[in-house]
Formats: structure tokens, C-alpha cells, sequence
């Protein structure tokens, strides 16, 4: 008789004794039933809340579930601030202001020590509201709950310019003694606070506080990973260091990141700007893929940066191409080390920081809550309810020649809880297999991938491009329906130009980081341009799949009523812009627009009519905002880089990491794709209308109001299990861009 030890609250069973321990779990039929294929034996998964002891024919078999001695509390410091604590809305500290007015080519920065050991330095201090803030994400492990840790902040000075020859400057200013405890944290969010007096170098009060955030959270122990290497070893050679270095490319690719989002703060609505070209049917383009991606040569509002006409074409010519993976073993450096890759850009996700994020429960945040909602369908293989996410089109690309295929197929019960994974091979694994974190993190890392190669191609080049373009191409710049649709387009061929080096080209970031071969990555963007994708209704497409009465799909909450929003905009500008069908039908250039929609845009009813262009155009507002956003929200998966690892090696089963090579990849495109300000749909842009005092417009605004605070409602309520703001007016970009 054997048990198996999985968590806090479940048990597995195998089927010999099922009859035996219904009694002592006072529990109903079992919640799933798995078949392993090798050993031809059922397994039964009981939800138990305490440890217990079964006693059955055989006799009393003392069973307890993991302890919390496989639990690690863990304190995140998200972020620092320096302030005033005298004055209640501090002001710039004009002592730090003097530090840096003095030097241009000097910022400031912190590191954080524990038990007299570096464990990670933040990015300089930036200004944001007044405050002097740094980003850290630094996880350190916590004492018990009634103890603290003691943590040393030291700000430091550092050159911007030559640093090399500067070392000796990096020399610490002031410093801090914060004191993290497990019990000052609100429960729901994790989010917490610390703060600290600042003291110059001879310990003297300098009448300055520092402000830690602090994330609390949990994870198992096997989550710390490998013990550091030290710089004793590294120095002395024990270690093979030329292991440790990641592929040039990646390096390269990576150290661009913080001059390519350097001033990633674009502006709110304000920035965008009404057409001025006019139309153009003979609008240059540019085609890849033997014309399967097509998009116009120049965008109508920015011009490409010589980084993305030039220096990345050169890199991907001259730089070697390779299948190098390095690993990287230990989670709380790799956290830390994300926010010095990008330097700026991305914060916190939209909806907060993920409690637990490598657990079960977050599963189903993943494909309820997340990239994975637009792959979850009804299973129907179980008459009684029951979800799939089919993931098994990326197990038929070809893939390169070390690295494991990633397709597979994830279960849940009709509560949402996942309860099983199958491998393409057909292998089964279940909550408390050896290899289950291990088959998480390749469903994970899946539906990242595949959320990715769709973001780019059915987002960027379908829903987004060829409208935009269309209006470009038949519509004069004056004329209402471009004004009013052109702002949802708005850099968006700039995103397009930028893509076709960095995450189309064979030799690109995207096609070196991922699994797959040249013809695996060739076929899946045509597919998913082509086969795999048709014209489709958001609401009809959650009927489809069978989610369009869960009440744990955001989508058939936030992203319906979102959905109808956008799609009543759509037709109320229409009937203010034509008043009758007979308008509308003499408006020639219209036709135009949607001849080449049709063209385009893959099963879009063939009848021009009123109707159809209002129901067209109210799906295409819907996807890329609401829909683009929420494809496009990764800053959850970027921070905590144990969450995928697309380049997983077949020679490595059941080893739960990721590699360097997918942690730059990921933190980079995050990094570079999502800007600190944007125009966002909670905004104003009626100053790009042919009329700002638009009566379609001004609806939009309130229902876009009531949206906001629906949302905010159902946040707030017992009944939703994880928070989303993907189809939030205040985090849903007016347009796609980069």
C-alpha cells in the first residue's frame, strides 16, 4: 500500500483501498480518476484539509500530508523609496536632487545584504511622482513568523559614463536597517510595507526615510533551487565558467534592452494624432512568408529607429546561431536579476503580483484568468462538465534537435482545478506524480509560446494590421471613419516593421529562443494565419468552446461586456456618420475597405451592408484593445522566470528550471512591448475626431465608466478567485503598438 505526499491538501490513492478511506475522508466519489499508462493502475485524488490517519482492512496506516517544513516563507522587496517623513506629500528629496544635479553622469542605486552577504542591488532611482523610487524584486528567504530579518539597504553612487574606470565611485552613501517580519502583510494581496531611517557613513541620522514594498508569498523548498556560486570558486576555477555564459546573440539582444526602453514612457491619449496622408491604393508594402505577412513600408506616424533598420538585421546576419542552453538553478537571483535586465518598464502586472504562482491553484489562473483563456474549451469527454486546453498543435512542429517537444493537453474539473496533464506521447501525469511541477512548467511554458506566435501574427498582422492599412489605402484623412478608428491603428505598422527582423526573421530573437526548427516556426505562423484562423464573434467563439456560462472565465464577464461596449461604439459612430443605409451604401471608398477586408481578413460575410461593416468593425475595436491586452499581459510570467522555460531539454525530465537564453527572451519582448505610459481607452481622445463633441463618442466614454467600475466591483467580491484587469479601461491600450 503506498502514499504519496503532495501538498497541503491532496491525496492520492491507489484504487485497492479507495472503499477503504471513503469513511475516514467522510468524502463523496473521488474528484478525478487517472489512468497511468505504465503501470495500468487507476488513481483517485481526495481533497483533505488536515493530516490524518486512515485506518483500513490492513490496519491503521498513519498518513500526514507535507508540512510547512516544505513551505519557505518568502519577502519579495519590490521596491525602494526615499522620502521626507516629516512632510505628509514629500516632495523631490532635495538632498538626493542635490547628489544628482551636480553630476549628470552619475545615478543612484541600492544593494541589500543579509547576514553580511550581497543578496542583490536594485535599478537607479527614478522620479515618479515626487518620490525617489527603485525597483528591486528581490526575493529573501524569511524567519519564522514571530522573528525578523534583518536586511542592510546601502544607497549607492555610480557613473553612467566609463564606468569601468570609475569602480572606486560605486561607493555607498547611506544605508538602512529594514527588519521583515511574516505577519505585517495583507493576506489577500501579499503586498506589504517597511520602512527604515536613512544614516550617512559614520551612523548619524540624516533626517530621510527609505520605504521598502514588500510581496509576501510561499514557495516549496525545491522552488530556492542550487546553492550560489560563490566568487571564491569562481576565482579559483572550480568552476567552469564558460558554462555559465549565455548565447552572444541573447547577451547582445539583452544588454540593448535598457537603450530601447529608455524612454519608453510614449504619453496617455494625448499623443495620438489624426491622419494627414492621404489615401493611397497603391500603398507600399513589404511581404514575408511568401505574402502570408504583409504590411505597408512605412507607419503614418513614426519612423523605424536606425537600432531596428540596421543594428538588429546586422546581428541577425553576423551573429552565430546556436542551441546553447544555460540553466539557471536558483529562483531568487533569477527574480532580481529580471529587474536589472530591463532596467525600466515593466512594474507589477495590471492585476497585482501572483500569490504562489508556481501552485496548482495558479493553473487556473493561467487558463481562466490569463494568456490561456482564449484555449479552454468544455471537455467533452465528461458528460458532467470538466475543461481541456487542447496545447497539442505545437507538439506537431518540428523542433530542434536537444529540445523537448512541448505539446500536451491540461485537465480540469468543472470547478476549474487542474486535475491531470497529458504529454504528447500519451503519458499522464497527476498532482503528486515525481514529475508533475515538471509537466506544469511544460503547459505553462506551452500556452506562453503559443499565446506568444499568436500575439504576433493573428493580433499584430491580422486584426490589427490589415484594417489599418485598409483605412490607409481607401479613406481620404479627413473623412470621420478613419479619424475616429485610426487612433486603435496607431503605430501600429511601426510594430509590424519592428517585428519583421526581431520575431519574424529566421535569424531573429524569437526564432533563436524558441524550440522549434526554421519549418516549425515557418508553419506555425502560417497556420495561424491562415488554416487555424477564421472571422469569429467573441461571444460566439465562447460559445463554441463551451465557456460562455462560466463564471470563472474572465472572459465571459469582463471580456463580453467589454466586447458589447466596443461593439455599440462601432455602430452608433456609423449611424452618426452615414444617418441612413442609403448614405452608406453610395460611400464607395467604404466599399473599398471592406473588399479588402475580405481579402484580409478570413471569413468576414461576404455581403456589404450596414450591418455587417458595423459588426465587423465593432469585432475588430473589440481585439485590439481588450483582447490584445489581455494576450499581451506577460509581466506576471517575466518577473518570476521559473514559470516557463520554452527551451526545455529532453535529456532533462523532471527537472523543474529555466534557462538563461528564455529568461532574456521573455524579460527583453516584456520589457520592450509594455511601456510605462500609453494611450489607454480609460482616457480622452476625442481631439483626434472629425467632431469632439461626438454623441457616439460621449456614450462610449460612459460605458466605458461603468465598465471600469464593474470590474472594480467584481474585483472586490468574495466570489472571484483571482483578480483581472486584462479588460480594465484603465490598463486596455487604445491601439497596438510597441
Amino acid at each position: 500500500m503506498k502514499f504519496s505526499k503532495i501538498s497541503l491538501s491532496a491525496l492520492v490513492l491507489s484504487s485497492g483501498i479507495v472503499s477503504d478511506v471513503c469513511s475516514a475522508f467522510q468524502a463523496s466519489p473521488p474528484l478525478s480518476l487517472a489512468k497511468n499508462e505504465k503501470t495500468k493502475t487507476n488513481t483517485f485524488l481526495y481533497i483533505v484539509e488536515n493530516p490524518i490517519t486512515i485506518t483500513t482492512a490492513a490496519g491503521s496506516v498513519a498518513y500526514t500530508t507535507t508540512t510547512a517544513s516544505n513551505i519557505i516563507p518568502m519577502k519579495e522587496i519590490i521596491s525602494v523609496q526615499i522620502f521626507d517623513p516629516k512632510s505628509l506629500h514629500p516632495p523631490f528629496v532635495s538632498l538626493v536632487s542635490d547628489i544628482l544635479s551636480k553630476d549628470k553622469n552619475v545615478e543612484l542605486y541600492a544593494t541589500f545584504e543579509v547576514n553580511g552577504e550581497e543578496k542583490g542591488a536594485s535599478i537607479k532611482f527614478d522620479i515618479q511622482g515626487g518620490i525617489d523610487r527603485a525597483y528591486v524584486n528581490l526575493p529573501i528567504e524569511a524567519r519564522d513568523r514571530d522573528l525578523k530579518q534583518p536586511v542592510k539597504c546601502t544607497i549607492r553612487k555610480r557613473r553612467t559614463m566609463f564606468a569601468f574606470f570609475f569602480k572606486k565611485e560605486n561607493k555607498a552613501l547611506f544605508t538602512a536597517d529594514l527588519f521583515l517580519q511574516n505577519d505585517n502583510h495583507d493576506s489577500d494581496t501579499g503586498m506589504g510595507h517597511v520602512t527604515a531611517i536613512l544614516r550617512d557613513h559614520e551612523g548619524n541620522n540624516v533626517g530621510l526615510s527609505i520605504k521598502a514594498e514588500v510581496f509576501n508569498t510561499e514557495w516549496k523548498s525545491a522552488n530556492l533551487g542550487k546553492k550560489e556560486v560563490t566568487m571564491e570558486k569562481r576565482k579559483s576555477r572550480k568552476v567552469n565558467t564558460e558554462e555559465k555564459k549565455m548565447d552572444w546573440y541573447l547577451q547582445l539582444f539583452q544588454k540593448l534592452i535598457p537603450i530601447q526602453v529608455k524612454n519608453m514612457n510614449l504619453g496617455g491619449a494625448e499623443v495620438l494624432e489624426k491622419p494627414t496622408k492621404e489615401a493611397n491604393k497603391n500603398l507600399p508594402t513589404m511581404s514575408l512568408l511568401n505574402g502570408v505577412f504583409e504590411y505597408p513600408k512605412k507607419d503614418e506616424f513614426l519612423r523605424l529607429p536606425l537600432a531596428a533598420k540596421f543594428l538588429i538585421p546586422y546581428m541577425n546576419k553576423y551573429l552565430p546561431n546556436n542551441e546553447r542552453t544555460t540553466p539557471v538553478d536558483q529562483h531568487a537571483p533569477a527574480v532580481n536579476k529580471v529587474r536589472t535586465y530591463l532596467q525600466t518598464g515593466v512594474k507589477s502586472p495590471y492585476e497585482g503580483r501572483w500569490v504562489q504562482p508556481l501552485s496548482d491553484k495558479s493553473m487556473t489562473r493561467v487558463f481562466f484568468s490569463s494568456l490561456g483563456m482564449p484555449y479552454v474549451v468544455k471537455n467533452p469527454e465528461i458528460a458532467g462538465g470538466g475543461y481541456v486546453a487542447d496545447l497539442t498543435y505545437l507538439g506537431e512542429l518540428s523542433y530542434k534537435e536537444s529540445m523537448e517537444n512541448l505539446g500536451c493537453k491540461v485537465y480540469f474539473n468543472s470547478n476549474g482545478d487542474v486535475r491531470q496533464i497529458k504529454d504528447y506521447d500519451g503519458e499522464v501525469y497527476c498532482p503528486g506524480d515525481a514529475y508533475w511541477e515538471w509537466a506544469k512548467l511544460k503547459a505553462r511554458s506551452n500556452v506562453f509560446t503559443l499565446a506568444s506566435l499568436e500575439h504576433v501574427s493573428t493580433y499584430h498582422f491580422t486584426w490589427a494590421c490589415a484594417p489599418g492599412t485598409s483605412l490607409r489605402m481607401y479613406l481620404p484623412p479627413t473623412h470621420p471613419i478613419r479619424m475616429a478608428f485610426s487612433a486603435h491603428f496607431f503605430r501600429t505598422h511601426y510594430t509590424c516593421a519592428k517585428a519583421e527582423h526581431s520575431l519574424v526573421s529566421e535569424r531573429g530573437v524569437l526564432a533563436r529562443a524558441l524550440p522549434f526548427t526554421k519549418e516549425g516556426m515557418d508553419k506555425a505562423f502560417t497556420d495561424l494565419m491562415t488554416d487555424m484562423f477564421a472571422f469569429e464573434t467573441y461571444p460566439d467563439e465562447l460559445k463554441r468552446r463551451g465557456v460562455k456560462d462560466c463564471d470563472f472565465h474572465i472572459g465571459s464577464s469582463d471580456g463580453v461586456d467589454l466586447h458589447e461596449i466596443m461593439l455599440k461604439y462601432a455602430c452608433n459612430l456609423f449611424d452618426e456618420v452615414y444617418e441612413t443605409e442609403d448614405r452608406f451604401l453610395k460611400d464607395e471608398a467604404m466599399r473599398e475597405v471592406y473588399k479588402y477586408l475580405q481579402k484580409k481578413i478570413k471569413g468576414i460575410p461576404k455581403e456589404y451592408s450596414m450591418a455587417n461593416v458595423k459588426m465587423v468593425w465593432g469585432e475588430i475595436l473589440f481585439r485590439v484593445t481588450g483582447m490584445h491586452t489581455l494576450i499581451g499581459n506577460s509581466a506576471a510570467y517575466a518577473l518570476d522566470p521559473f514559470m516557463v522555460n520554452f527551451r526545455m531539454l529532453q535529456s532533462e525530465k523532471g527537472i523543474t528550471k529555466t534557462s538563461q537564453e528564455c529568461q532574456a527572451t521573455v524579460t527583453s519582448i516584456t520589457g520592450i512591448t509594455i511601456p510605462d505610459n500609453y494611450p489607454r481607452l480609460s482616457q480622452d481622445w476625442s481631439h483626434v475626431l472629425h467632431d469632439r463633441r461626438s454623441k457616439a463618442y460621449a456614450t462610449l466614454r460612459k460605458d466605458l465608466d461603468k465598465h471600469s467600475k464593474a470590474i472594480d466591483e467584481r474585483n472586490a467580491s468574495k466570489d472571484r478567485r483571482f483578480v483581472n484587469k486584462d479588460f480594465h479601461p484603465d490598463h486596455v491600450a487604445v491601439s497596438t503598438f510597441s
